[in-house]
């Protein structure tokens, strides 16, 4: 039995009576032995176990969840190898790789983005609109 441990105040429902009230409705012997009866019991246990962990439920269980072939659904769906195999052929196989490799990181494409950039014929025309001496004296002139 458990006591139940309220703190005091001026309400109805604290006192001793009212508590006395709640402890035999919830905590008195012949409750929890009706609980008991309802839940505890070797025939309540046994029906529960007629229903869940018997050889025959937990066989069914088997078969919907455990059997090679649900294990076989299963890993075509998640994680077997076809399924990773097929994931792999999308995303990591070397030609997957170099096709990324082409588009973001391939010494073309880093060369193009030099060319815009920094390539030293870019900044020889940057040069000449801002840094030569004829920009220079244009920008004096205004």
């Amino acid at each position: 039995m458990k006591k139940k441990h309220k703190k005091k105040d001026d309400s109805d429902s604290d006192a001793p009576e009212a508590e006395a009230e709640e402890s035999e409705d919830e905590d008195a012997p012949e409750a929890e032995a009706e609980e008991s009866e309802d839940e505890d019991t070797p025939e309540a246990e046994a029906e529960e176990s007629e229903d869940e962990d018997t050889p025959e439920a937990e066989a069914e269980e088997s078969e919907d969840e455990d059997t090679p072939e649900a294990k076989a659904e299963e890993s075509e769906d998640e994680g077997a190898p076809e399924a990773e195999a097929e994931e792999s052929e999308d995303e990591d196989t070397p030609e997957a790789e170099a096709e990324e490799s082409e588009d973001e990181d391939a010494p073309e494409a880093e060369a193009e983005e030099s060319e815009d950039e920094d390539a030293p014929e870019a900044e020889a025309e940057e040069s000449e609109d801002e840094d030569t001496p004829e920009a220079e004296a244009e920008t004096v002139k205004d």
